[in-house]
């Protein structure tokens, strides 16, 4: 097993890929505020796994594009968004862990249980993303988002 690269370890050579992997999060955003589907997923792998923030499981990016054309005309249909990287990991030089945060405004609906978690009309969620590197590029093959639970609601968990 390699073992986990910290970021104070990194060679010159990971300062590229950190900034390839800012870059794709950085179009992925921007797409998303075009309500882009096709643009947000094009740098999934074919055969990446998304989970939303109600659990439900997305295989392979044509499912993924799809739910998010579905996303984009509906209740997201004049998002704004933005993200914040939290994290950049690198496991090995062709795995990375990426952690953001984002914060949606514009939402035309939302699902009760989300909408009684928020209290500034901003949702906020996070997303840890597992990057892997093939054939000189990043992609991304796996994410997971969750919403994040403002107070009072989060206290009572």
């Amino acid at each position: 097993m390699a073992p986990v690269v910290l970021p104070n370890q990194l060679p010159r050579s990971a300062e590229g890929d950190e900034a390839a992997i800012r870059q794709i999060i950085e179009e992925q955003t921007a797409a998303s505020n075009r309500h882009d589907a096709q643009a947000w997923c094009k740098d999934f792998t074919d055969d990446a796994e998304f989970t939303n923030p109600f659990g439900m499981v997305f295989q392979g990016r044509p499912a993924i594009e799809k739910r998010h054309a579905e996303i984009f005309s509906g209740m997201f249909r004049e998002i704004r968004e933005i993200v914040s990287i939290r994290r950049i990991r690198f496991l090995r030089p062709d795995v990375a862990i990426v952690a953001t945060d984002s914060e949606v405004t514009n939402y035309q609906s939302l699902p009760p249980a989300i909408v009684s978690s928020i209290t500034d009309g901003v949702f906020h969620s996070r997303a840890a993303q597992t990057f892997v590197k093939g054939k000189g590029a990043w992609r991304i093959a796996a994410r997971q988002d969750v919403w994040i639970l403002k107070p009072p609601l989060a206290r009572g968990i």
